[in-house]
């Protein structure tokens, strides 16, 4: 999830502090109820996340 939006859109499928999380820096958590690894990317210029 990449965009100006993707802070507040990936934030409301998971519990887990996402505005605190530095850039190139991930944690475990659950987002939509599945485990996972979520990472801080800017692939494309923009904020954003990726999901593992």
């Amino acid at each position: 999830m990449q965009g100006p939006r993707a802070v507040g859109l990936v934030q409301r499928l998971t519990p887990s502090e996402l505005g605190s999380l530095k850039y190139y820096a991930f944690i475990e958590g659950k987002v939509a109820d599945v485990a996972c690894m979520i990472s801080r990317t800017g692939y494309t210029g923009e904020d954003g996340f990726e999901l593992f």
